[in-house]
């Protein structure tokens, strides 16, 4: 990666390592895909969302930061 600036290295990478860290999930629902991050056993926070349909986009259920239920699936 090249990042051009005129800010010292400590404040451009300052926080990458724990973004690295991070475990996101993809979820399907329905026709939509959403990236989720774990926030417990059974609850996950929208962090993207992915769909054909562009109303989903205007939906206030999955807006990025929005908190929905999970279950666990077992093997």
């Amino acid at each position: 990666m090249i990042h051009y600036t005129i800010l010292p290295d400590e404040l451009v990478w300052q926080g990458y390592n724990q973004m690295e860290k991070k475990a996101y999930k993809e979820v399907h629902v329905a026709h939509m895909t959403m990236i989720v991050e774990q926030i417990s056993e059974t609850e996950a926070q929208i962090v993207r969302l992915i769909s054909p349909n562009p109303h989903d986009y205007m939906n206030p259920k999955y807006f990025p930061g929005t908190k929905i239920a999970v279950e666990p699936i077992f093997d």
